[in-house]
């Protein structure tokens, strides 16, 4: 088992103890191994333990954030000297982090999600009119649009990965998109099928924007 003592605690999506019961996913990510987070869920705890364990997770952050002294990871004093010092804290760290989730510097994942899914939405309304235009096999075209909104759904801040595929996908197919355009603006055919091309390559090339401004945003959270 890793030991908590030796990760980040980034992120913490949900905390709830209103109605005794707490239900949380902490998202950690290894200071070694920062493209790699390990998400540890723990549902359904009874109140009292939903108690201590804010008061634990509070305390080990704490600890790591003012560099107080902890016990050794392996000795029995190790998580109730966290738990104490999470109880004795004056400030409520965990309410903080969960408030500043919707401020996540450099991270632009929701207009990337929009802008995916009106890419597909547009896709998926001139396929039954456009489909003999197709350079690719309409199953093809459908897995694609498919897979939009299926990366629009998972598109997630904690997720460097995602953001990586995202901006790849954003590139090839803005260039896809504006190389059909051009093809048919050229040749003065379908203009329709043209500006469909366009607005599309027009909406990739604004994605591009955005997910390479979430990437550094990954890249500047880990140097700092």
């Amino acid at each position: 088992m890793q030991d908590i003592s030796s990760v980040l605690i980034e992120n913490i999506s949900h905390v709830d103890v209103s109605t005794g019961i707490l239900t949380c996913t902490l998202h950690i990510i290894d200071s070694s191994n920062y493209r790699n987070p390990i998400d540890i869920q723990a549902h359904n705890l009874r109140h009292t333990d939903a108690l201590r364990a804010r008061k634990l997770i509070q305390g080990l952050i704490t600890t790591r954030k003012h560099n107080l002294p902890l016990p050794n990871p392996g000795s029995p004093d190790y998580l109730k000297e966290a738990e104490k010092i999470g109880e004795e804290g004056g400030e409520n760290i965990l309410d903080r982090i969960l408030e500043s989730q919707e401020k996540i510097p450099h991270y632009y994942g929701d207009v990337t999600r929009l802008l995916f899914f009106i890419a597909g939405i547009i896709m998926l309304i001139g396929l039954p009119f456009f489909y003999a235009l197709l350079v690719v096999p309409v199953s093809v075209s459908i897995l694609v649009i498919l897979g939009l909104v299926l990366l629009a759904g998972v598109i997630n801040p904690r997720h460097f990965p995602v953001a990586a595929v995202e901006s790849f996908i954003s590139v090839a197919l803005f260039l896809f998109f504006e190389n059909t355009a051009m093809n048919y603006f050229i040749s003065g055919e379908n203009i329709i099928y043209a500006i469909l091309n366009q607005t599309l390559a027009i909406i990739f090339f604004i994605t591009i924007y955005y997910s390479i401004k979430t990437v550094r945003g990954f890249l500047h959270r880990k140097n700092n």
